[in-house]
């Protein structure tokens, strides 16, 4: 028997189904034409603007993420090439990394990369360069402490290899003889990356430091060795993650070396001129002992071969010269008014 129900079979549910409201036959009958293709269905403009508003945001989201996703993967595969000693193809990656950078964000990480690059090549100057342009990039860390940063902080990374570097330069003149300019190098090395020390490790540091300027000035020698490979000791049973504890340490001692050799070169050199000027000294005396002086000769008379008569002619015109000047002063003397005594 049919069913009284208008509605079709599509719309009757068993139990359990999900309840919906009933279709509308007309909103029923317009569906079932756009589906077949025989109406198309009119859409509001409106609903579309918001659509076309959205597409330039999308547009710079989209670039700004394959702009980070490229670098990103750009800068893996430079340093892929790093790790494998690829190091002309590493640097050439970091050197387009850096035009790329020049306005985005983190630009210190290509001239950070860069410069430890330079300077694991050998271009020590070149990379310290570098490596001091990136630590003015580089975000500062954070103060744990007084005069204490952030061990593993971006900062503390630039600060690290910097300091390398320097180091590296202080070698090379230590290498040449400039002890003087090879300790101000290292001195310099140290204060960069100081900072970076873990609290417990520059508390120690600077106790052993006093320690050893102690001795130094005891001049007991045994006793400062003793203490510095118990020191030595006592860092190994203490190690730490840090790199800049060890760099620090190792500086601190090329530094004191340093020292020592240019106080001697000072030495040696002040010696040198003192023996100069104490030659110099002797060979002059030496010439003069061989070629002296001639003395002043003497003045020659001019009445030399003079005759008796002669003499006594010419000591009377003298006399007579004499008294005739007299005479004239004594009758100028007369001519004047007031005291004769000469007060005018």
């Amino acid at each position: 028997m049919p069913s009284e129900n208008s509605q079709p079979e599509a719309d009757l549910l068993p139990f359990g189904a999900p309840q919906v409201d009933p279709v509308d036959a007309s909103v029923r009958a317009k569906l079932t034409k756009a589906s077949s293709g025989k109406q198309k269905i009119q859409r509001n403009p409106r609903a579309l603007r918001p659509l076309w508003y959205s597409i330039p945001i999308l547009v710079i989201v989209l670039s700004v993420a394959a702009y980070l996703i490229g670098l990103s993967l750009w800068s893996r595969s430079s340093l892929s090439h790093w790790k494998a000693q690829e190091y002309d193809i590493a640097q050439a990656g970091y050197e387009g990394q850096m035009a790329w950078t020049k306005i985005g964000i983190e630009r210190w990480v290509a001239h950070y990369n860069r410069g430890t690059t330079l300077v694991r090549q050998g271009q020590t100057d070149e990379g310290v360069t570098e490596l001091r342009t990136a630590f003015d990039l580089v975000p500062k860390a954070t103060e744990v402490q007084p005069g204490r940063l952030e061990p593993f902080s971006y900062e503390c990374r630039v600060r690290v290899n910097l300091a390398i570097g320097i180091e590296i330069q202080g070698d090379a003149q230590a290498a040449a003889g400039a002890y003087g300019n090879a300790a101000t190098t290292y001195q310099e090395a140290e204060e960069t990356v100081a900072p970076c020390q873990t609290a417990s490790n520059s508390s120690q540091n600077q106790s052993d430091q006093n320690q050893s300027d102690d001795q130094n000035q005891s001049d007991n020698k045994d006793q400062s060795s003793n203490q510095n490979q118990s020191g030595d000791q006592q860092q190994s049973g203490n190690q730490s993650d840090n790199p800049a504890d060890q760099n620090k340490e190792r500086v601190e001692d090329k530094k004191q070396k340093a020292e020592e050799q240019s106080q001697e070169q000072g030495d040696q050199q002040k010696d040198q001129q003192q023996d100069q000027q104490k030659d110099q000294q002797d060979k002059g005396a030496k010439d003069q002992q061989t070629n002296p002086s001639p003395s002043p000769s003497p003045t020659q008379n001019p009445y030399e071969g003079e005759t008796p008569g002669e003499k006594q002619r010419r000591e009377e015109l003298q006399h007579k010269n004499d008294q005739r000047n007299k005479d004239q002063r004594d009758k100028r003397d007369d001519r004047r008014s007031g005291n004769p005594n000469g007060a005018w």
